[in-house]
């Protein structure tokens, strides 16, 4: 109300006068009308006398217009703003933000340019030297020019090592053997983790791999200077560097014992010192290494990789027993993961252990009732029920757990064809066809129609003679396509 108002009163006046507007604004600012405010403030600009009053409107309507994302009038008030005061470095400052904003980078050299000039700060002086260089150097090819301001500044300051390091990057681009040497110079002078690092970087790019060993080296040896976190980074680099680039895997390795006995436990470390040790044979100290990483590792899915990587290893080393336990941690982390299954179950048909195999199917099974996903009561009910036939000679108990398996949805065919391998006489084989009638009776389709002719056959199986019920047998898995 009071803006409707205000704006109805200033209607009525040909000049209004300073003070209404400036109500006025703060009426706008209130309400967020930003848009108006605007163009309030760069109206009250042009009506006061004072250049440094006019200055101060203009930058605050160039603050407006970039808080809304225009940057066309953003730039006009404050370059107005500059205009109407032009010692004053922050309209300046703002306009460089703003170019930047817009990607104009030939507007934002020449007005840090413009700005360094009459910056009485050091420090900020500094600052935008440095924002300057970076602009000549990656955004207008310009790294002469770069070149030669930064060799000013480290001329002027011969302790700015930022300077130091961004002067000998932008000699890289031309000169990589004179920034070379620019850069260990300084580093044997200094140490200073930037120089080593920016050295370390252009070792790198040419391939320079025994000066990057040797530097690094150098690093490490200064214990005391440099943190845990700043240690173990150069380390992990320095292993990587001797056992992929100089082929020294025993050197790596001793580079990243030395780390884990320094600053204790480090994960990346551990991984990757256990990966050297497979590759030089240090199976036992291998597998130490693989148990202690997977309680440093916080997350649930990545404990269960390491136990099944931990089963791997013990596998591969006719540790059957310790490779079945670590595939149970495994899966009682991430139950119903295939490749932990897979290989519980592979590892243990092979070594014959069939009774640790049937308890793996039952704990299994709960977890199937439970709702876990990837398994499924029916498919592991016939599981245990080839365990039993084939492996355990148990008919009775296979057939039990094949009637279990038709009674919650298993796999028909799968059923039915383990049925034709068991005796019709067994106990339990009327409730196997009985559960096998009600599961024709769910049936729709061609399933519902072999699976009532293999029924039918099975049912006979019963009043035959054996020798003609093993023939009936014999011709069933052809009869239905198995």
């Amino acid at each position: 109300v009071a803006v409707v108002g205000l704006r109805r009163k200033l209607a009525l006046v040909d000049e209004p006068r300073p003070r209404d507007l400036e109500t006025l604004a703060a009426l706008l600012r209130r309400g967020r009308a930003l848009a108006e405010l605007a163009e309030v403030y760069e109206r009250l600009a042009t009506m006061v006398g004072s250049p440094t009053t006019a200055a101060a409107w203009w930058l605050g309507a160039g603050f407006v217009h970039l808080g809304r994302g225009r940057l066309i009038e953003a730039a006009r008030a404050l370059e107005a703003a500059r205009a109407a005061s032009p010692g004053d470095a922050l309209p300046m400052l703002a306009l460089v933000a703003c170019y930047r904003l817009g990607e104009r980078w030939a507007a934002v050299g020449a007005t840090l340019e413009a700005t360094i000039a009459i910056v009485a700060d050091d420090d900020l002086r500094v600052t935008l030297q440095h924002e300057l260089a970076e602009v000549l150097t990656s955004r207008l090819a310009e790294p002469a020019r770069a070149r030669a301001l930064l060799e000013s500044l480290v001329a002027q300051r011969p302790g700015d090592v930022p300077a130091l390091v961004a002067m000998a990057r932008v000699m890289a681009v031309s000169d990589p053997a004179a920034a070379v040497a620019v850069l260990e110079a300084h580093a044997q002078r200094s140490g200073a983790p930037q120089v080593i690092d920016a050295l370390a970087e252009l070792y790198t790019r040419q391939e320079a791999w025994t000066p990057l060993a040797t530097l690094l080296r150098g690093a490490l040896a200064q214990r005391s200077a440099i943190g845990v976190e700043r240690r173990s980074r150069l380390a992990r680099q320095l292993a990587e560097v001797l056992h992929a680039r100089l082929a020294q895997p025993a050197e790596a390795c001793a580079v990243y014992e030395a780390l884990l006995g320094d600053v204790g436990d480090d994960l990346p470390a551990i991984d990757a010192l256990a990966a050297l040790y497979a590759i030089l044979g240090r199976d036992a100290e291998q597998a130490q290494l693989l148990v202690r990483a997977v309680g440093l590792d916080e997350n649930p899915r990545g404990q269960a990789r390491r136990w099944a990587a931990i089963a791997a290893h013990r596998a591969s080393h006719t540790d059957v027993e310790g490779a079945l336990a670590a595939w149970r941690r495994s899966l009682a982390i991430e139950p119903g993961a295939r490749e932990a299954f897979a290989g519980y179950e592979q590892l243990a048909y092979r070594a014959g252990r069939w009774a640790a195999l049937l308890e793996f199917y039952a704990a299994a099974m709960l977890d199937a009732e439970r709702g876990v996903p990837g398994l499924s009561v029916g498919d592991l009910c016939l599981r245990q029920a080839q365990v039993l036939r084939r492996h355990m000679g148990d008919p009775g108990g296979a057939l039990a757990c094949t009637t279990r398996a038709i009674e919650t949805d298993g796999d028909l065919d799968q059923a039915l064809h383990t049925l034709t391998h068991l005796a019709p006489g067994e106990a339990g084989w009327r409730a196997a066809l009985a559960a096998l009638t009600r599961r024709i009776d769910r049936s729709v389709g061609p399933v519902r129609d072999e699976a009532q002719f293999v029924a039918a056959r099975l049912a006979a199986l019963g009043e035959l003679p054996p020798a003609e019920a093993h023939a009936v047998i014999a011709g069933l898995p052809a009869a239905v396509r198995w």
